[in-house]
């Protein structure tokens, strides 16, 4: 099963403001495939679980891939802008810390 989608990634400009670039990604059963992300995303792609440069098999395709697994998906919500820390904001009001 293969997932194509077109997402926005979250860049530091020149200026240092924060901007959203145009990125496409492939998503299989075990891999992230990055089929067209921004140039200044590759250290962090590089530092996710898994990550593998495909530019030097035969035939070459020039594309990052990592594993499909929460630690990247995780990190991937935060290069694309959203907060991951939701849930665990959210989980907050299970714990009663009165009685401690």
């Amino acid at each position: 099963m293969t997932d194509i989608q077109n997402v926005k990634f979250v860049i530091r400009g020149r200026q240092g403001t924060l901007i959203k670039v145009p990125g496409v990604i492939n998503i299989t059963d075990t891999r992230i495939e990055f089929i067209d992300s921004p140039f200044a995303l590759k250290d962090d792609i590089k530092a996710m679980k898994g990550s593998r440069w495909h530019g030097f098999e035969d035939p070459p395709r020039k594309i990052w891939t990592v594993e499909n697994c929460p630690r990247n998906w995780f990190t991937l919500k935060i290069l694309m802008g959203l907060n991951p820390y939701t849930w665990f904001d959210n989980q907050d009001s299970i714990l009663d810390t009165t009685d401690l």
